[in-house]
């Protein structure tokens, strides 16, 4: 598995030197979700994968609003910026007819998201657990 982990690292890194705007900022967003999705012991960053998921760039591309509240605001536990990435994503106006699909999908994405948030808030509090 490791190889796995660091060829796919490499294949990013790779992808970001020949084109880092491919597809609207992929690679960097590739490699931020990399680094928020590893625990640190295997090479996880938060402060690199924020630097990338802001290198990406592209806010009119809503996927990478979704994978940044998905993978890095949750890995930070920085509620702030997981609500307010998901509230940007679903508030959005339709700015990339081309990519109406694919801003279509992080828009229903972003919903699942929430409502899995709110229902974990809503048992965590019935606990009495800490609230995410």
């Amino acid at each position: 598995m490791r190889g796995r982990a660091a060829q796919s690292r490499r294949a990013g890194r790779r992808a970001r030197e020949l084109d880092p705007g491919y597809w609207f900022g992929g690679p960097e967003v590739f490699l931020g979700v990399y680094y928020a999705a590893r625990p640190k012991i295997f090479g996880g960053d938060l402060k690199k994968s924020k630097e990338h998921f802001d290198a990406a760039g592209r806010p009119d591309f809503l996927l990478n609003r979704v994978l940044n509240a998905q993978y890095y605001a949750v890995a930070a536990q920085d509620k702030e910026l997981f609500k307010s990435e998901l509230n940007a994503v679903l508030d959005a106006p339709e700015a990339l007819p081309e990519q109406a699909l694919a801003n279509g999908v992080a828009k229903k994405k972003a919903k699942r998201l929430w409502r899995r948030s709110m229902n974990y808030s809503k048992t965590a509090a019935a606990l009495g657990l800490a609230r995410f």
